[in-house]
C-alpha cells in the first residue's frame, strides 16, 4: 500500500493573516458574489479567508463549509485555507462575535451598500479595541451629490477601497468635508509609516475579472460555434447588440429596447431583419418591468432574443464574443461588470457616462492620463473630457434628476436619451468588422494594463491591506463596573473557601472593552452550566433573576423610576439575598410591593459602590490633551450616556442640560464652556456623529443668539484618564440634571476632587452626596415621558425633573462665588473618602457575606457512604 506523501512545510514561511469577509456567498452568481470569489481566489496565496456568506433566503443557512480543497484545486495554492458560514442576510452582532472568537481573524472586510452594515459600524469601537481587528471596506457608491450621511460609515473604517474612481473620490470628499483625516494611497502608491489610527486609508481598486476566462475566442472554438449557431445562425442575423444585466429600473432595459427600435428603423428595410438585441436577463421582474410586453407593444417588428437560463462563465464569454457590441446605460451604476466582461472578451461597448461606467470608457485628460476625480472635478458626465478609448462609444446623460428615499435622501439619476444610444449602436454597426475587432482588442490590452483583471485587483488589495498589519494603527456599563466590584470582593474574601467561576454576559449595546485580571479569565466558563452551583450570584435587572443555585443571590440597581414593574417582586423573592447599591433602589422595590399589596420575603441589603483607588491619587500621570485646546478657562463638566427620549426627557437629561446651558449663558460675554463626556451607549464613529447632530438640533432652537461653546469628549477613557479629566484645572464643577440614578458613579468619582457638584439630591446619589455640601438643584417628580419609557421605565412611574430656571442660576452662582462652593466641596470630598472608598465599602461586604455564610451553612450536606 502506498502511503500519501507528506507536504513539505517551509519553517521560514510567515504565517498568513486571516481575513473575515462579509458579503454575498462567493459561490452565488450575483455581482457581489462574483467579485468576492475573485478576491478570495486571487489573494488566497497571501491570506487565509473565512466568509460569512450572505443570501436573502440561503438554502444552507447556519451551515459551515471548509472549501479549502476546492480552492486548492482551482488555484494550485497548496496551503489555501477558505471557510464559509452560510447565512440569511449579512449578519448581526451575535454571529459576528461568534466568528471573531472562534476564527480570530486579523481583519474584517465588508462589501456592498453601506446601509446593510449600520449594525457593524455601531460595533466599530468594540471590534477594534476588544478584538484588535481593523475594518476594511470595498465600497460602492453610484453617483453624486456627495452622500454626507455616509460619513460615519466611511469613518468607521480603517481602509476604504473604492470600486470606481468616482467612488474613491466620494469617499475622500465625504470624509475630509466632515473633518476626518485621509491618506490617499494612489497619490504615491504607498502609505507612509507615520499613518495614525485616526487616519483612513483610501484608494481605487477596480473590479477585476478573470482575464483567462473572459477572453477573445477563435471562430473555430466549440463554445463560440455553439453560441454563434444559437444566436446568429438560428435567428438569421449578422449584428448582435448584447445586454447582460438584471431587469431592474436603474438598468433602463425599456430605454434600451426603444433605442434598439430607433436604430433598426434607421436601417434600410433589407438590413432590419439582420440585426438583433440579445438580452440575458429575467423577462419579468418586480424590481424592473415586463420586457416582453415592451417588445410586443413598442418594437414588435424588431428581433429581440431573451436569454434567461443560467450560463457558465465559458458560455457567457462565448456570448460576448459572438456579440458585436455590449450596451450598458444604467442611470446609477457603481461599476458595470458586463462592460468589463465585454472589454476583456474583446468586444466594443456603449456606456452611459456615469458612476463606474465612465471609468471603462478610458477617458483621458489633457496629459493623456486616465482621468482622476477630486473636489473640483467629481464626474465627467458633463463631457469636460471627450477623448476616450477606441473600444468605447460613450453616451453622455441628456438629463439628470435628483432621486431619493429615507435611507438615501438624494442621488442623481443620470438618464441618457434613447436616440443617442441608437446613434451609438449605429456607430459600431457602420464600422467594418475588422475595425470593430481591432477596437475590441485594444480595449482588452488597455484593461490588462490598467488593473481590470482579478489578478491585478488582488495584488493591489494585498499591497493596501498589508499596511493595516504593520502600521500604528468586557462591558463598559454601570452594571459592568458594579459587577467587577462584587466579583473582586467575593474572590478576595472567599476564594480560599469557595471555587468561584464566572459567566460573562453582554449588557445591551455597551462595549465589552474593559480589561480584567488574568485570574478572572481563568475563572470564566461556558454559558452552559454542567452542574448546579451551591451559590449562584446573578448581577442584572430583576426580571432576569433565576434561582439556579442551591442558594441564590441577586445584585441589581433596579430601575430609575420611583416604582418598578410589579412582576419584579416575584423574581426578587426567588433569591435568598438581593444586594442593591443604594437606599433609593431598595425603597423602589418596597414601594412597588406596597402599591400592589405584595410582600417581599427576600433579605435586601444595601452595599454601596465605591470609587477606585486611582481617584484618590492626586499625583496625575495620565492626561487628556483635548482639554488643553479649550479656549475657555472656566469649564463645566457633564458625564453620562445620552439615552432615548426627547429634549429634556432622556434619563441622564443630557439634552436638558445642554438646553439650560445655552439658555443661561447665551449672548453673555466671557461665558463658560460645557464639556460633555457622553455617548449613546457605544463609542463608534457613527454614535459620535449622532451625538454631534443632536447637539446641533438643540442649537437650532436658538437661531438668533450667540451661544456658548460646547465641547464633546466621545470615547473610551481609562480610570486614570477620567481622574485626569476630573482634576484638570479648567474643569471647575460637575453638572448633572439626571432624572434618577440607581447609584450615580461619576458623581462619586468627581466628589474626590474637592470641586463643586451641581446636581439633584435625589435617587441613588443622595446616599453619597451630602445636601449641605453640594449645590442641590430643586425640582419635583413628574411622569416618565413616553419617549423615554421602556420595559423597565414603566408608564406609572415618575422621576425627577429639575427646575431649569433655578438650575441656570445655580450654575452662575457657583462660578461667581467659586471659593465658597469649593470650601463646601472639600467637606463633600472628606465625606466620600471616609464612607465610599474601597476599604470603607469592603466592611459592608463583610456583613453581607456573614449572612450568606449562615444561609449556605443551612444547605443540605452531602453524606459520604462507606460501603
Amino acid at each position: 500500500m502506498e502511503l500519501p506523501k507528506l507536504q513539505k512545510i517551509d519553517p521560514n514561511k510567515p504565517k498568513k493573516k486571516k481575513i473575515l469577509l462579509l458579503a454575498d456567498d462567493f459561490r452565488l452568481p450575483s455581482g457581489i458574489g462574483t467579485i468576492s470569489k475573485e478576491i478570495i481566489l486571487n489573494t488566497v496565496h497571501h491570506y487565509d479567508w473565512v466568509q460569512l456568506g450572505a443570501a436573502l433566503h440561503h438554502p444552507d443557512a447556519g451551515k459551515g463549509f471548509d472549501l479549502s480543497a476546492e480552492v486548492i484545486q482551482e488555484t494550485g495554492v497548496q496551503d489555501a485555507s477558505v471557510k464559509l458560514i452560510a447565512w440569511n442576510g449579512y449578519g448581526d452582532k451575535n454571529i459576528l462575535y461568534a466568528i471573531l472568537n472562534q476564527e480570530r481573524p486579523d481583519a474584517i472586510m465588508h462589501f456592498t451598500d453601506p446601509r446593510y452594515w449600520t449594525w457593524l459600524y455601531a460595533l466599530e469601537h468594540e471590534i477594534k479595541s476588544t478584538f484588535k481587528v481593523p475594518l476594511i471596506y470595498y465600497s460602492i457608491w453610484d453617483d453624486l451629490p456627495y452622500p454626507m450621511w455616509n460619513a460615519p460609515f466611511y469613518a468607521s473604517c480603517d481602509l476604504i477601497m473604492g470600486i470606481s474612481k468616482q467612488s474613491d473620490n466620494i469617499h475622500k470628499e465625504v470624509l475630509t468635508q466632515n473633518g476626518f483625516k485621509v491618506v490617499d494611497y494612489d497619490a504615491s502608491g504607498t502609505v507612509p509609516d507615520t499613518v495614525t489610527a485616526d487616519e483612513i486609508i483610501t484608494g481605487f481598486v477596480a473590479h477585476g475579472l478573470n482575464h483567462n476566462m473572459f477572453k477573445p475566442l477563435d471562430a473555430t472554438d466549440p463554445t463560440y460555434q455553439t453560441a454563434y449557431d444559437r444566436i446568429k445562425k438560428q435567428h438569421g442575423v449578422d449584428f448582435v447588440v448584447f445586454w447582460n444585466n438584471r431587469n431592474i429600473r436603474r438598468k433602463q432595459p425599456g430605454d434600451l429596447i426603444l433605442a434598439f427600435k430607433h436604430f433598426v428603423d434607421s436601417l434600410p428595410k433589407e438590413q432590419q431583419s439582420k440585426v438583433a438585441l440579445l438580452m440575458h436577463t429575467q423577462i419579468v421582474d418586480e424590481n424592473g418591468t415586463d420586457l416582453r410586453a415592451i417588445w410586443k407593444a413598442l418594437a414588435p417588428t424588431c428581433k429581440i432574443i431573451f436569454s434567461e437560463q443560467k450560463l457558465s462563465t465559458a458560455e457567457l464569454n462565448a456570448l460576448y464574443n459572438v456579440s458585436d457590441v455590449v450596451v450598458n446605460i444604467g442611470s446609477n451604476e457603481g461599476w458595470g461588470l458586463s462592460s468589463t466582461e465585454a472589454i476583456l472578451s474583446g468586444t466594443p461597448i456603449v456606456n452611459n457616462v456615469t458612476g463606474g461606467l465612465q471609468d471603462q470608457c478610458g477617458f483621458v485628460d489633457e496629459n493623456d492620463e486616465w482621468i482622476r476625480f477630486d473636489g473640483e472635478f467629481a464626474t465627467n458626465h458633463t463631457g469636460k473630457y471627450k477623448k476616450h478609448g477606441v473600444w468605447a462609444k460613450p453616451v453622455f446623460p441628456s438629463n439628470r434628476s435628483l432621486q431619493g428615499s429615507p435611507q438615501t435622501p438624494y442621488i442623481f439619476d443620470d438618464r441618457v436619451n434613447f436616440e443617442d444610444v441608437a446613434d451609438a449602436i449605429a456607430y459600431w454597426y457602420d464600422m467594418e468588422p475588422p475595425a470593430r475587432q481591432d477596437a475590441g482588442e485594444t480595449g482588452r490590452e488597455w484593461a490588462l494594463k490598467n488593473g481590470l483583471t482579478a489578478q491585478q485587483m488582488g495584488q493591489k488589495m494585498i499591497s493596501m491591506i498589508d499596511y493595516l498589519f504593520v502600521s500604528t494603527v468586557m462591558t463598559q456599563s454601570g452594571y459592568g463596573h458594579h459587577a467587577r466590584e462584587v466579583i473582586d470582593q467575593f474572590i478576595s474574601k472567599r476564594s480560599s473557601e469557595w471555587d468561584i467561576k464566572l459567566l460573562s454576559m453582554p449588557w445591551g449595546h455597551t462595549p465589552t472593552t474593559f480589561p480584567i485580571p488574568t485570574d478572572w479569565h481563568r475563572r470564566i466558563i461556558p454559558l452552559q452550566l454542567q452542574e448546579q452551583p451551591d451559590v449562584w450570584v446573578q448581577i442584572t435587572v430583576p426580571n432576569e433573576f433565576q434561582a439556579i443555585g442551591k442558594y441564590n443571590i441577586g445584585v441589581t440597581a433596579g430601575t430609575e423610576g420611583d416604582v418598578c414593574p410589579a412582576e419584579w417582586i416575584a423574581k426578587i423573592n426567588q433569591m435568598q439575598v438581593v444586594i442593591v447599591p443604594s437606599q433609593f433602589t431598595k425603597t423602589v422595590f418596597e414601594e412597588t410591593a406596597k402599591r400592589h399589596n405584595l410582600d417581599i420575603v427576600t433579605n435586601i441589603q444595601v452595599i454601596s459602590e465605591y470609587f477606585d483607588a486611582v481617584y484618590d491619587n492626586k499625583n496625575i500621570t495620565a492626561e487628556v490633551r483635548e482639554i488643553d485646546s479649550i479656549q475657555e478657562s472656566n469649564v463645566l463638566l457633564g458625564v453620562g450616556h445620552w439615552l432615548q427620549g426627547q429634549i429634556g426627557e432622556d434619563r441622564k437629561n443630557i439634552s436638558g442640560l445642554i438646553y439650560c446651558f445655552f439658555n443661561t449663558f447665551k449672548n453673555k460675554k466671557d461665558a463658560p464652556a460645557l464639556l460633555l463626556k457622553t455617548s449613546g451607549a457605544t463609542y463608534s464613529v457613527m454614535d459620535r456623529m449622532d451625538i454631534e447632530n443632536r447637539i446641533e438640533q438643540i442649537k437650532d432652537l436658538f437661531p438668533a443668539d450667540k451661544l456658548p461653546n460646547i465641547y464633546l469628549l466621545h470615547g473610551d477613557l481609562t480610570d486614570a484618564e477620567m481622574n485626569a479629566l476630573y482634576n484638570h484645572p479648567k474643569i471647575k464643577a460637575m453638572v448633572s440634571f439626571t432624572k434618577a440614578e440607581g447609584f450615580g458613579r461619576p458623581l462619586l468619582e468627581f466628589s474626590t476632587t474637592g470641586k463643586p457638584i451641581i446636581a439633584p439630591h435625589y435617587s441613588g446619589q443622595a446616599d453619597f452626596l451630602k445636601k449641605d455640601f453640594i449645590c442641590a438643584i430643586p425640582g419635583g417628580l413628574t411622569p416618565i415621558h413616553p419617549s423615554a419609557r421602556n420595559e423597565f421605565l414603566i408608564g406609572e412611574a415618575k422621576w425627577f425633573t429639575p427646575d431649569y430656571g433655578y438650575a441656570g442660576k445655580m450654575m452662575q452662582e457657583v462660578l461667581k462665588n467659586y471659593k465658597t462652593w469649593k470650601d463646601l466641596a472639600t467637606r463633600q470630598r472628606y465625606f466620600a473618602n471616609s464612607n465610599f472608598s474601597k476599604s470603607a465599602v469592603s466592611k459592608q461586604y463583610d456583613v453581607v457575606l456573614e449572612i450568606i455564610d449562615a444561609g449556605v451553612d443551612k444547605l443540605p450536606k452531602a453524606i459520604e457512604l462507606k460501603l
